[in-house]
This record gives C-alpha cells, structure tokens and sequence, in this order.
C-alpha cells in the first residue's frame, strides 16, 4: 500500500552509485533540489527566449550540462583522460564532460530519471539490514 507519510528518500538527493564504462558515477535523481533550483536560476535571464521557443540549442546545452554538475552528476570514480591519467571530479570537469559527451550525459539523465535506481538501492539496504540476525551475525555468518 501506499504511504502517505514517505518522503523522497536520502537517495534521491544524496545519489546512488552506478557503472558507465567501467567507471563509477554519484548520481542524484532528476527532482534534486539542487538541480531543479540550479535549472530554473540559469533559465531566468533566458525567459522570453524560452517562452517563444527560440532558445538557441547550444545556451539550452549550457543551461542543462551547468545544473546536472551542478544537482546530479555528485561524483566519480576510475575517470580517466586520452593518457590514462586520473581526473578528480569537479563540477567544472563534469560540466566539460556533460556538455561534450551526448551519449554519457543521456546515460546520466536516464539514469536520473529512473527512480528504479533509487529504490533498488533502498530495497537492497532494507534487505541487508533484515538478514541481520538477533545474534549480531550477518546472513548466518557465524564467524
């Protein structure tokens, strides 16, 4: 049944970890706060452009790459450049690479747009937690 007294759960705002390439992404659901109050600021100067449909495409990629780094691209790992060397996550790189890669940001935004992410990991949690037993011990696991 449904429960009207359930909120958006710590993963949708906090991101769960998922796999693209081999590498790992903190992925925050598409109704992030962050991400829906980052959108809709860099929206403002552009509104009557947006209103009559005349955006230019290449402002609405700014505006879309610019509030995913900002609300749901959190992080990565194992990201690497043309050397092989390691990239630390930043907003500003993940901006980069949102902006430059469709088929990388269309995988984030599908994965954002899932909620199925998002309750698997909490059903997993569940999951664990429920296997514990009174004893302390884990899956039976006696030691």
């Amino acid at each position: 049944m449904f429960n009207v007294d359930n909120v958006t759960s710590d993963k949708e705002r906090n991101g769960v970890w998922v796999t693209y390439e081999g590498s790992q992404f903190l992925v925050a659901h598409i109704n992030s706060p962050v991400f829906q109050r980052t959108f809709t600021k860099l929206q403002l100067p552009h509104r009557k452009a947006i209103e009559k449909h005349k955006l230019d495409p290449e402002i609405q990629l700014d505006i879309l790459a610019k509030a995913m780094a900002k609300g749901i691209l959190l992080d990565w790992k194992d990201v690497i450049d043309n050397e092989g060397n390691q990239v630390k996550y930043s907003e500003e790189m993940a901006e980069k690479v949102l902006k430059g890669n469709s088929a990388f940001r269309e995988f984030i935004q599908e994965v954002a747009t899932d909620l199925t992410h998002f309750v698997q990991e909490e059903r997993e949690e569940l999951g664990k937690s429920a296997e514990k037993l009174s004893d302390g011990t884990v899956n039976g696991d006696l030691g």
